[in-house]
């Protein structure tokens, strides 16, 4: 079920059917929600991406239920951003990239093949830019808007980045070892 919480920190509703007609339970591993309303849940375990409308019923899935490395196939997606444009970025951390979706699940790239060893989330600022937390490799990977790696940011105090999320100019990072 997915919870949705008002600014004071109370739930204001619930969604409750997130399993697409037919399907195994989700083994949720990250949710993003568009413009509009629609909310995106990563399932890790089954290997899709799942988008629910805006009154919280199934809408459309990405993936084929086990590991693929084809461009709609994934291998333990974890992490989901939305940029301005409303298209999906993908952490699929099996196959070591991030994928690029349209809005409506159309593949259109994948960014960080020979980057990123285990990539868990990514966040996208407002110029475009893709900022990707790779647990393997200790960083967080920069790719430009057009899908370009231009390099990493990583000192000896990130230790494992897990989840990386942006609030205008600043870029969060939560790092489950550092000491």
């Amino acid at each position: 079920q997915v919870l949705i919480l008002g600014s004071a920190g109370k739930i204001e509703s619930i969604i409750r059917s997130v399993i697409p007609p037919g399907e195994a339970p989700i083994a949720a591993a990250g949710i993003a929600v568009t413009r509009s309303n629609e909310v995106w849940i990563s399932d890790s375990a089954n290997h899709r991406v799942i988008m629910l409308d805006s009154s919280g019923e199934f809408e459309r899935v990405i993936g084929h239920g086990a590991p693929s490395q084809s461009s709609d196939g994934f291998d333990q997606p974890a992490g989901l951003a939305i940029d301005l444009d409303g298209n999906l970025y993908v952490a699929d951390t099996g196959n070591q990239v991030v994928k690029k979706f349209s809005p409506t699940g159309v593949f259109l790239e994948a960014l960080g093949d020979g980057w990123l060893n285990t990539p868990t989330s990514v966040a996208v600022n407002s110029s475009g830019q893709v900022f990707v937390s790779d647990e393997a490799a200790h960083l967080i990977a920069v790719f430009a808007a057009d899908g370009t790696y231009v390099g990493s940011i990583s000192d000896d105090r990130l230790s494992d980045p897990h989840n990386a999320k942006i609030d205008g100019d600043m870029l969060y990072v939560v790092d489950r070892l550092a000491g």
